[in-house]
C-alpha cells in the first residue's frame, strides 16, 4: 500500500470516527452509535496517519483515554448507573472536565495532522481543515465552560445550531478531502 493510500485509509477512519462521536442515535437512553467506538475507529487511523506526520502518534494514549472515558460513561448508562450524586459525583465530575481538556486538545492536534499530511500532497484541503479545527475548539472551549448556556434560550438555540453546523462541516470535511485523496496524481 503507498503512503497516499494510507492516508487516504486514515483519513476515511477519522471521517467514520467524526460521524459516531457526533450522531448521537438511542433506544431508550442508550446510544446505538456509541463515542467510544468513534474513538476506536481514530485510533486505528493513528499508524497510518503517523507515517506522513509523525507527531499523530504520540495522540494514541489520548485517545485511548477518551475511548476509555466514553466506555465508562455509556457503561454506566447503559445500566442505568447514576454518577451525579455524593462523593464518587464529584470525582467524576472532575474527571469529566479533564476529559473534556484532553479532548479539545486531541481534536485539535489530530485535524492539524491531518492538514499538515494532506498539504503534502497538494490537497486544496488542508486550509479548510485548518479553519475548522480552530472553529471546533472554540465551541468545544464555550461548551465546556461551567455556565449555564441552557438557561438562555437564545444561547442554548445558537449553540445548538453552532454544533449541527460543525458537525456536518466537519464530515463534508473529511469526506471530500479523502475522495480528493484519491484522485490526486491519477
Amino acid at each position: 500500500m503507498s503512503d497516499r493510500e494510507r492516508l487516504c485509509s486514515a483519513v476515511k477512519r477519522i471521517a467514520w470516527g467524526y460521524v459516531l462521536i457526533y450522531l448521537d442515535i438511542n433506544i431508550n437512553t442508550v446510544s446505538i452509535l456509541p463515542n467510544w467506538l468513534g474513538y476506536m475507529f481514530m485510533l486505528r487511523a493513528l499508524p497510518d496517519l503517523s507515517e506522513e506526520e509523525r507527531s499523530a502518534e504520540l495522540l494514541k494514549p489520548l485517545g485511548t483515554a477518551m475511548a476509555v472515558w466514553e466506555l465508562i460513561k455509556w457503561t454506566a448508562v447503559m445500566f442505568g448507573v447514576s454518577f451525579e450524586t455524593g462523593t464518587l459525583g464529584t470525582v467524576l465530575n472532575i474527571a469529566g472536565y479533564v476529559m473534556a481538556v484532553v479532548s479539545m486538545y486531541f481534536h485539535f492536534q489530530l485535524l492539524t495532522n491531518l492538514a499538515n499530511a494532506a498539504e503534502k500532497y497538494g490537497s486544496t484541503r488542508s486550509r479548510k481543515i485548518l479553519r475548522l479545527r480552530t472553529v471546533n475548539t472554540v465551541i468545544m472551549m464555550i461548551l465546556a465552560l461551567p455556565l449555564p448556556w441552557y438557561n438562555i434560550e437564545a444561547v442554548a438555540i445558537a449553540l445548538l445550531i453552532a454544533a449541527f453546523v460543525i458537525t456536518m462541516w466537519t464530515c463534508y470535511v473529511l469526506f471530500t478531502l479523502k475522495k480528493e485523496l484519491e484522485t490526486i496524481g491519477i
